[in-house]
């Protein structure tokens, strides 16, 4: 199965890594349990594994059968763990290779891990033959992870306690007024200076972001941002797809929802935790994703970020990637067609006619060759799978 940008770290199907790989952050949420995805290796301990199974393991035809003997392996003692270790790394499977990658980097500075193994049989390298199309997306290289956007309160005139309420209706006014830009700044001014009316500024901001298309609509989402109300979300995202605002306000929407949803600007990563990403959120990655390019590539991968390392796993937003994927597919012919593809074959579902979707894109010339073959290693691999 082909998967893109995935956290190495977490097991993908379920499986618990030992301790020293474990990391401090638990995972989003577990994949589902599959009959095929069954491996009969001793719990840790030590005293039951077999190393010779565990080198049948890792020539299995599913991949989480060897991430699991990989697993199984760091309960082995150094001597014993480090050529099996150094076979798995030779894995055709991304994850496995990784996982099998950290795991030697630690055996290989525990004690004993020179020592050699008595009667310990040498492992041969795996004659592992795929029956399942492996397809590998575009080669690109993804954006640098850019910081989260940050948003400051602008600094105005310091006002006496007594004096807000008059200010507020004052600035009330003026943000129907030639003024509108200084009105939002002073009201941002106010929320810092006098949190107790936050609120009341909050309420002032929504209204005119709303109702208004002037040139402080920037400096309007700015503030929001910066008082970092979760309510103002779906104001900034309305915003965001909606048209006849100046071009400089689209940016600013957008990097204001994602440092409010709390994923940063950090393209090719899984820094959208699933309870972060909703459908709206999903609704706002599509529209980068149409524009293609470097930018569109970007934005879908942030959209698989969201699945998390199981594509084939349950979620609340599995629905609306699943929405995306098909109308991309079906509308689009650039470079993110074929990784589109790929993900759809990935996730493994036959929801929403996906089948005759990626028929339709394998049978079009106009998608392109890359898309094609991606389109047809996704149907034979969604046929692959049980029902």
């Amino acid at each position: 199965m082909t998967d893109f940008n995935i956290n190495l770290t977490q097991a993908p199907i379920g499986a618990r890594l030992p301790r020293f790989l474990q990391t401090t952050q638990a995972p989003t949420g577990g994949g589902p349990t599959y009959a095929q995805d069954q491996l009969n290796v001793t719990p840790a301990g030590g005293a039951g594994v077999d190393p010779t199974q565990i080198q049948q393991q890792l020539q299995s035809q599913n991949p989480a059968d060897r991430f699991r003997a990989v697993v199984a392996i760091t309960n082995l003692p150094p001597a014993q763990a480090i050529p099996l270790l150094q076979m798995a790394a030779q894995n055709d499977n991304a994850q496995v290779r990784d996982l099998a990658n950290q795991a030697l980097g630690v055996m290989q500075r525990m004690p004993g891990a020179t020592q050699p193994a008595t009667n310990q049989p040498q492992p041969t390298q795996p004659q592992y033959q795929p029956t399942q199309p492996q397809y590998q997306a575009p080669a690109y290289t993804p954006s640098q992870a850019a910081p989260v956007p940050q948003f400051q309160m602008p600094q105005g005139q310091a006002i006496a306690a007594d004096d807000v309420a008059f200010m507020l209706q004052m600035l009330q006014t003026d943000l129907s007024g030639p003024n509108s830009t200084q009105a939002v700044q002073q009201l941002g001014s106010i929320a810092q200076q006098h949190p107790q009316h936050k609120e009341a500024v909050l309420n002032l901001l929504l209204n005119h972001v709303y109702n208004t298309r002037d040139s402080s609509m920037p400096t309007a989402i700015q503030v929001l941002a910066a008082m970092g109300d979760q309510r103002a979300l779906p104001y900034i995202e309305h915003v965001y797809r909606s048209t006849g605002y100046a071009p400089e306000v689209y940016p600013v929407a957008l990097q204001a929802i994602q440092a409010m949803r709390g994923a940063g600007a950090q393209p090719g990563t899984a820094s959208v935790a699933q309870n972060l990403a909703t459908p709206e959120y999903i609704r706002i990655l599509e529209l980068e994703m149409k524009s293609g390019g470097a930018k569109g590539l970007a934005a879908f991968e942030q959209i698989r970020a969201t699945l998390g390392a199981d594509p084939r796993a349950q979620s609340p937003i599995r629905q609306e990637v699943l929405r995306v994927m098909l109308t991309h597919i079906a509308s689009s012919s650039d470079g993110t067609v074929a990784p589109a593809c790929a993900l759809l074959g990935a996730m493994g579902t036959r929801e929403m006619d996906t089948l005759r979707y990626l028929d339709a894109v394998r049978r079009d010339p106009g998608k392109g060759p890359e898309a094609n073959r991606a389109a047809e290693a996704a149907i034979k691999q969604i046929l692959a799978m049980p029902r």
